[in-house]
């Protein structure tokens, strides 16, 4: 026992930890040159304190374990005389001062009535006292040291200010501007930089080959902020280190200095190394004016698009206190990635991409770019619309990054901790050569699936939003869902790319009353968990936002109209069998959603539900015009998806029906006429008409004893093979004919 009480009391003489950490306390000192002499000094002192309570602590314990060669100890003395009581019996805090007294006289010329009572005690204050006279002695010429710099530091900063002072006098410089310059210069004086590689001159005697591994490691974590220079360090790590040493190097700026300023011509890019820094931009060189401050937490490249292309700075970086900054060659850059064989294609493809998005940035599809940031230059961004090479190039050292985690042991018991471990590595490399698929690492090493989705909202002036509710197809049949029209991007397409395909594919009847010039982008980051391959998938969405008018006309728009099974025929109520008709009344305060099968019968109408074919293929998706908080509630609770999906699996849609809302889609690509084509039924079939089984429609135009199908034709039931019955009385018919031959229609 009293061996293992030795142990610990040694645990505590943990000094040289104690020191570094007070160090590196003193190291984060940067207020000035005074703060930093004071905090010298402090350290100082309290490592001296430590080391006296280390030696009490000692002593006291030596007095109370032997009694040596004597029988007795320095506990056994008494404190004055022979009446008084003993060390022993005194309370603690009396024994501790008198234990810390004893061991701060050993290593100063003071003296203390307390002696060694026996060998063991005596050897030990021998100890103390050679000790003292080595480490005290040093402690003291440091501290003594401290204060002698500190001083010629004073000096030093008085003569340069009286000099100062002087040549200002002599210059008869005014008032005002005498304290401003004398102000500023002296915060410079008291600053204290940061130390930088060329500061150290130690490091200067290393080898080339240990200097590139300094220069390697400096700027490694800063790099990996970036998406490009983790696929070089995974596909050539010789290509990144040529990039790290020939045009990189750590460059401080004091406070007030300016980094850049607008209207030049960026010759470098720079990242955050420690240090908070201010940008600001003013109407003459940009359309905007803000004022940004960005810090070292911040995971961006200063002036990045100097790195791609020509780029003169449309705003100006201050460092309002000295900073430290990575600083990028712009000109050695580009030199040293082309000659890299690995890198320079796959660097030719990003800096392309990134000028495609450059030169789209302005509003209203983006805001303007700056020095701080470029609207949709993001590596993910990028990498998913570039061309299959590089995408299957960064998919590949991310999908063998997952390999070696998977086979590592760390690979494992990462997997067996969190849960996830990857899996279906085979199926998800076979997905990658096909090109389905894009992965990429990050910069914590995990590797995520991305997909980029476009999107268009399209708003009425009611507030009403057109919803995909669902979709149809021969092979799959329903199925309900409440999102907006979408559709995946393609390999190299953009987001603008994609949405005018989207309104040449799905949304061919309102190509023609949106105006692109006045449509707004929104993007969103939505996060999703692959159960397959137990990795997360990051969808990129780009939301347009555009309004159309209420008063949408024939010629405007032509679209499908549908209708649920159980509606009231419409009496001597004529609407355009192609024109929709606004309704300002929400569903939600129409009825209740879920109180009778009757408010399922009306959800049509009251939201002038279309069906829009599916490009070229036997699909038909199913579109409404819903209030906010109805989408909220379709899409957000599994109440209302039951009331979507129970409204929406009333509408039977097949082939005919299809092929009915191709042929009213057909019609938008024909110019304007005044005469309107009409969707008809052979005239050899009246009565009961059978939807199911049929394969298309034919259109003629209007003439004699053609029968016109109205918007309720399309009445359909809720089972599948239901009998059509039409809705036109024959009275409704001629009222039809009359007004196409007044030109009415």
């Amino acid at each position: 026992s009293k061996v293992t009480r030795a142990i610990r009391i040694l645990s505590v003489t943990r000094v040289i930890r104690i020191q570094e950490y007070l160090e590196h306390v003193g190291d984060r000192l940067h207020g000035g040159s005074s703060l930093k002499y004071v905090g010298d000094m402090a350290r100082l002192v309290v490592i001296i304190l430590w080391i006296n309570h280390v030696m009490s602590c000692t002593w006291f314990y030596v007095g109370r374990i032997t009694t040596g060669d004597t029988g007795t100890s320095w506990l056994d003395d008494t404190i004055t005389d022979e009446n008084s009581p003993l060390y022993y019996d005194t309370i603690p805090l009396f024994q501790y001062t008198t234990a810390f007294h004893w061991a701060i006289t050993q290593m100063t010329p003071g003296s203390m009535q307390v002696f060694p009572r026996n060998s063991f005690e005596r050897l030990f204050n021998i100890f103390a006292l050679v000790f003292g006279m080595f480490f005290f002695s040093s402690l003291i010429s440091s501290l003594s040291a401290t204060m002698v710099n500190f001083r010629m530091k004073s000096t030093q900063t008085a003569n340069q200010m009286s000099e100062l002072r002087r040549f200002l006098r002599q210059s008869k410089i005014s008032s005002k501007l005498s304290v401003g310059l004398q102000k500023e210069a002296l915060e410079r004086l008291m600053e204290v930089k940061p130390l930088m590689v060329t500061d150290v001159k130690a490091l200067k005697l290393l080898s080339a080959d240990l200097q590139k591994e300094l220069q390697y490691e400096l700027c490694l974590p800063y790099l990996m902020r970036s998406g490009f220079y983790r696929v070089c360090q995974a596909a050539d790590t010789a290509a990144l280190k040529s990039i790290m040493i020939g045009c990189m190097s750590f460059t401080v700026y004091i406070a007030g200095e300016a980094v850049f300023e607008a209207g030049e011509t960026a010759t470098a890019a720079f990242i955050v190394e420690r240090g908070t820094l201010e940008y600001a931009q003013n109407k003459k060189t940009s359309k905007v004016r803000r004022k940004t401050r960005v810090s070292k937490h911040t995971e961006i490249i200063l002036s990045e698009p100097a790195l791609w292309t020509h780029w003169p700075h449309v705003g100006t970086l201050v460092s309002p206190n000295p900073a430290s900054l990575l600083k990028i060659m712009v000109d050695k850059h580009e030199s040293i990635i082309r000659q890299t064989e690995a890198m320079s294609d796959f660097a030719a493809e990003f800096a392309l991409q990134y000028r495609q998005r450059l030169a789209m940035g302005h509003p209203p599809q983006a805001n303007w770019p700056s020095d701080l940031e470029v609207p949709h230059t993001s590596f993910d961004e990028i990498i998913v619309n570039s061309s299959r090479d590089t995408r299957r190039l960064v998919s590949n050292l991310a999908l063998e990054h997952l390999k070696d985690q998977a086979s590592s042991a760390w690979g494992r018991t990462f997997g067996n901790v969190t849960g996830n471990p990857p899996k279906n590595l085979d199926a998800l490399e076979k997905e990658v050569d096909k090109d389905k698929c894009t992965l990429i690492t990050t910069m914590n090493g995990e590797v995520e699936r991305l997909a980029a989705v476009t999107a268009i909202e399209i708003r009425r002036p009611n507030g009403t939003v057109l919803m995909q509710l669902g979709s149809w197809d021969s092979a799959e049949g329903l199925k309900v869902a409440c999102k907006l029209p979408g559709t995946k991007q393609e390999v190299a397409e953009t987001a603008v790319d994609a949405m005018q395909r989207l309104l040449k594919k799905d949304l061919l009847p309102f190509e023609s009353v949106i105006d692109l010039s006045e449509v707004q982008a929104m993007h969103e980051v939505e996060w999703s968990r692959s159960e397959k391959y137990s990795l997360r998938t990051k969808y990129l969405r780009t939301i347009f936002q555009v309004n159309v008018e209420d008063d949408l006309n024939e010629d405007q728009l032509r679209v499908m109209r549908l209708q649920a099974d159980g509606k009231p025929a419409r009496q001597k109520q004529r609407v355009s069998r192609f024109r929709m008709k606004p309704n300002n009344k929400s569903f939600s305060q129409s009825a209740d959603l879920g109180a009778t099968d009757e408010s399922d019968a009306y959800f049509a109408e009251t939201h002038d539900l279309i069906g829009l074919p599916h490009g070229d293929q036997q699909k038909l998706i199913i579109c409404g015009w819903l209030h906010d908080e109805e989408v909220e509630r379709f899409k957000g609770t599994a109440e209302g998806q039951a009331v979507l999906s129970r409204c929406i699996s009333r509408i039977y849609v097949d082939e005919l029906v299809i092929s009915c809302a191709k042929e009213a889609c057909n019609q938008c690509l024909a110019p304007p006429s005044n005469d309107t084509r009409d969707i008809i039924l052979p005239e050899d079939q009246g009565g009961l008409h059978h939807v199911e089984g049929q394969s298309s429609c034919r259109t003629s135009r209007s003439g004699s004893r053609s029968r016109v199908m109205s918007d309720d034709f399309f009445q359909v039931g809720t089972e599948a093979g239901a009998q059509y019955r039409p809705t036109i009385r024959p009275e409704d018919m001629v009222d039809e004919v009359k007004d196409m031959v007044d030109g009415d229609v």
